[in-house]
């Protein structure tokens, strides 16, 4: 359930925060006052779009947040998917857009993107505006309506469904890919046979070419390395016309050390760490000298340079590393076997699909089976519950359609028949439903569905459009039902539904230095029964109309008690 929303800025929302409890949230107030603002501020939390003038005048930035209670385990495992923070119980939702028309959006404190709180909010909240009415005239919206009712029977089959369609597309195209003529399987087996051949030639092994290529580097520079290795090396054994011989040096230095090493033990010490420094320059000269004679005279260059050209070379026309390369070896073995035996392999491929196809149609049509049972239950269902909507003579009707041509989904199509006239004959609901038919038969839908329907918040805005009387009676009476095993959110202009408020907000403007501000608060008992008898009165509120709201009450509370 949605526990808390804080708005700041937004729009002619200073700040509010509204804290909603358990059953039916009901929120009025004035045309104009801000009420739109609220739903508006949930979806712009849950991903909506926003643009920059929506910001507050004065301020730099808007933010809403929403903390949720989430029983459901899944809220959970969806949040570990998304490799977000888990606060067990608990989902804070926050977003904050500034005025260069950025936004950031949290879960549980750590940054996440639209697309994250799009796949975690429909876990935590159901909003029916009218848009979502309308999208109850979709075909692919009847269908997900049947199959939700249908519950875990319907969605294993049509797991079931989607698996063996994938391997059935699967095998299509694979069987569409290899039809070809003799000439061109010909002439693409001499391509496989040439490619490998090549890269056989080349025997390619993991790490070689940057093993040669460091080679190649010190045998391109070899010039260098002898000019500056040889002078070491005659500086060591030689010296120059300016100075003696290293090895020369070393000789006078140990010969003067050994006088004096006996006198003193530091000296003796000082003896052995030079005789020591002899020893390392005679093992480095010998090391240089080694280095110099093992030196290529240029044969090796040409040949590591040939190597690495064809290595490169096979590289770049097969893959781009000895991996890729290597697996397009295999790939091209797999296709020359099947262009060796190509009508084997075509008539293979076309018996698989024969019994790809059977297990497809015979897991759709189990599927089918089980919409159809679904859709007459669910039909019956819903026609009732309009009735009690107050249409007096409403025919609700789904059909579930059949076609030759598969899909991910079955073979099925569904269309909502409705006829809501005595005497009318039942049309496709797109075709005779108005806007306010359509929120009605939404309620009517979600009260029928509330079992099956794990999300414990539902927002319903617009629900009243274009109803009065004793259907906005009916109306209230079933958002109380659903708010006793839902929590309810219904932003309303309507006496009848306020009157069943379990809690009831009131969204007031005001105006205040020349800047319009909206303020949401909680009503009591008291508050609730002026504010009914606004609805039901107007601005001039008189005695009757406060009876008559605290008579609202108490039938609702006695409708309440059962």
């Amino acid at each position: 359930m949605l526990k808390s929303l804080h708005v700041k800025d937004l729009a002619i929302i200073d700040e509010a925060q509204v804290e909603f409890g358990n059953g039916l949230n009901v929120i009025t107030g004035e045309t104009g006052a801000g009420k739109s603002m609220v739903i508006g501020s949930v979806n712009i939390a849950l991903g909506g779009k926003f643009s920059k003038e929506m910001i507050r005048n004065g301020a730099d930035s808007a933010s809403v947040e929403m903390e949720f209670e989430a029983k459901d385990k899944r809220v959970d495992e969806k949040l570990e998917e998304l490799e977000l923070p888990v606060n067990s119980g608990s989902v804070l939702i926050s977003r904050r857009i500034s005025e260069n028309g950025k936004s950031v959006i949290r879960i549980n404190g750590e940054q996440a993107s639209v697309k994250d709180i799009k796949e975690l909010s429909p876990m935590l909240i159901n909003i029916h505006g009218q848009r979502e009415h309308f999208s109850l005239l979709s075909e692919e919206k009847q269908l997900k309506l049947v199959d939700d009712y249908a519950g875990k029977s319907a969605a294993k089959l049509l797991s079931q469904v989607y698996e063996e369609y994938k391997k059935y597309s699967a095998l299509k195209e694979e069987l569409s890919k290899t039809e070809i003529s003799d000439e061109e399987r010909l002439r693409e087996l001499s391509y496989i046979d040439f490619a490998l051949s090549e890269i056989d030639a080349a025997a390619l092994k993991e790490g070689e070419e940057e093993e040669l290529a460091e080679r190649h580097k010190i045998l391109s520079n070899s010039a260098n390395i002898r000019e500056a290795l040889g002078l070491v090396y005659s500086l060591i054994s030689e010296g120059n016309e300016n100075a003696s011989s290293v090895y020369d040096s070393l000789g006078e230095a140990q010969r003067a050390m050994s006088r004096v090493s006996s006198l003193d033990e530091k000296l003796s010490e000082l003896s052995d760490e030079l005789f020591d420094a002899a020893d390392l320059i005679d093992t480095f000269s010998r090391d240089v000298n080694a280095y110099l004679n093992d030196m290529d005279d240029g044969e090796e260059l040409s040949e590591v340079t040939e190597r690495l050209d064809l290595i490169r070379e096979i590289l770049k026309k097969y893959g781009g590393s000895v991996e890729n390369v290597l697996k397009y070896k295999k790939e091209c073995e797999e296709k020359k076997q099947k262009y060796e035996d190509y009508e084997n392999y075509q008539n293979d491929l076309k018996r698989k699909l024969v019994k790809c196809e059977e297990d497809l149609k015979n897991a759709s049509d189990k599927l089918s089976k089980e919409r159809k049972k679904a859709a007459k239950e669910l039909s019956k269902k819903i026609e009732e519950a309009l009735i009690g909507l107050n249409f007096l003579s409403a025919s609700f009707e789904i059909r579930v359609l059949e076609n030759e041509k598969f899909s991910s989904k079955g073979t099925d199509s569904v269309c909502i028949y409705l006829s809501t006239n005595p005497g009318q004959k039942p049309m496709p609901m797109d075709k005779v439903a108005s806007g306010g038919e359509l929120s009605r038969i939404m309620l009517a839908i979600k009260s029928v569905l509330a079992d099956k329907d794990d999300i414990e918040a539902l927002i319903f805005d617009e629900i009243d459009t274009g109803i009065s009387g004793r259907t906005a009676e009916k109306v209230a009476e079933m958002l109380s039902r659903l708010g006793m095993g839902h929590q309810v959110i219904c932003i309303t202009h309507l006496p009848q539904i306020a009157s069943m408020a379990d809690t009831h907000y009131m969204i007031e403007k005001h105006a205040d230095g020349g800047f319009t501000a909206s303020s949401v608060y909680q009503l009591d008992e008291e508050g609730m029964v002026q504010e009914i008898a606004r609805l039901t009165s107007g601005a001039k509120i008189t005695e009757s109309g406060i009876e008559n709201a605290r008579e609202m009450k108490k039938l609702a509370k006695e409708f309440k008690k059962g």
